[in-house]
């Protein structure tokens, strides 16, 4: 069987069903989430827009989202196993139960990362407490074009991006919603394995701060969870054939692959941690690489900093306002970071991963209380 990428009538067809049925999907979560009908319809249409360019790019650049469609497309048995492989399944059934095509599948795929996006902004209007500073600033994150355009392909990051803003909407009320709390993770960990461990750790904690669990219920699930991050630790170490001795030539080694074939790469591992952040989270392009093209790059990461600093400055930082949880999410923020720049140094792979971490930072920055408010 052969397939074209350019988009026929059956296509187009397709589109349209595609895009009705995401219509509704999108208006009912919103619905759901309790998100305003006006708010909806905007990240959807923006969304939207975004997943039509990301089709149009992988058209014409070489991108991962051709590749996982060929790949599942082509697939002849199916072989379990975590990661990469169980998204070829995932692919696979979309194109030969509904005979989807690529563009409805690409298209598909934006769907669910607006439902991210919808996620995202309900999380954060409710840990803001929603004032109307917050409210703009908040709109401003998710209309980031680099969280709509990473989200709206074939291929993991989407996914991610979407369970994600998921695990961290039900966090912020996790006794009613521990039950989505718990399939986020399991669906992170058929996905990444690696980045599922601290998420799991982030559960555990939540079930000791929440005084709702009863004791005999916090410790038996508590050790189920310890069991299985190490058991996930254990796995992605395996599963790269690394040792806990060889960790270092590990980081150098990934750095240098991921940097092959490309003419866009960058090394910050030699910086001190508050470059390596800056540079991974706000401004990735270094000065000596700066042109025309990463003026959008450039104005899209001074938009993050400048509501980074308006809420720094807004903010109480009394340790006492601060839960164990809380504190929790910074340190996995922070561990991320670090892997991520320490073992990317290809733009590429840090565009699309970024995008992973960044609802971390930006439920982060708005559960800073302001000054003069109660401590949560």
């Amino acid at each position: 069987m052969e397939f074209e990428f350019l988009p026929d009538i059956y296509d187009m067809v397709q589109l349209l069903i595609v895009t009705f049925f995401g219509w509704i999907l999108v208006m009912r979560l919103a619905h759901f989430l309790q998100v305003e009908r006006n708010i909806c319809q905007l990240i959807y249409v923006w969304h939207f827009f975004f997943g039509v360019l990301f089709y149009l790019y992988t058209l014409n650049f070489v991108s991962d989202a051709t590749s996982y469609y060929q790949s599942s497309y082509y697939m002849d048995e199916y072989k379990i196993q975590l990661g990469t492989n169980l998204v070829y399944i995932f692919y696979n059934l979309l194109i030969s139960s509904l005979s989807l095509s690529y563009l409805a599948i690409s298209l598909l795929m934006s769907i669910l990362g607006s439902l991210g996006l919808l996620f995202l902004y309900a999380t954060l209007r409710e840990v803001s407490k929603y004032d109307n500073l917050s409210k703009k600033m908040i709109l401003l994150i998710v209309l980031l074009p680099s969280l709509s355009f990473w989200s709206a392909g074939i291929g993991k990051d989407v996914l991610i991006f979407l369970f994600i803003n998921m695990l961290l909407w039900a966090s912020s009320k996790p006794k009613k919603r521990v039950l989505i709390m718990i399939i986020s993770l399991v669906l992170i960990f058929l996905i990444r394995p690696h980045i599922a461990a601290p998420f799991f750790l982030l559960l555990l904690l939540t079930l000791y701060v929440n005084n709702n669990f009863k004791a005999r219920i916090k410790n038996s699930i508590s050790v189920i969870l310890l069991l299985f991050t190490s058991a996930i630790v254990l796995f992605g170490l395996n599963s790269i054939g690394l040792s806990f001795d060889s960790i270092g030539s590990y980081i150098d080694s990934r750095a240098y692959y991921t940097a092959l074939g490309s003419n866009s790469s960058f090394n910050l591992k030699d910086s001190n941690f508050f470059l390596i952040f800056i540079n991974f989270v706000y401004f990735p392009i270094l000065a000596d690489q700066i042109s025309i093209k990463h003026i959008p790059l450039i104005l899209e990461g001074g938009i993050m900093f400048i509501i980074s600093i308006i809420i720094i400055l807004r903010g109480n930082f009394s340790i006492g306002y601060y839960s164990i949880y809380f504190l929790s999410i910074v340190i996995i923020f922070l561990v991320l970071v670090t892997a991520l720049s320490l073992t990317l140094s290809n733009y590429g792979l840090l565009f699309r991963q970024k995008i992973m971490i960044l609802p971390l930072l930006f439920y982060i920055l708005f559960s800073i209380p302001r000054k003069g408010m109660e401590k949560f």
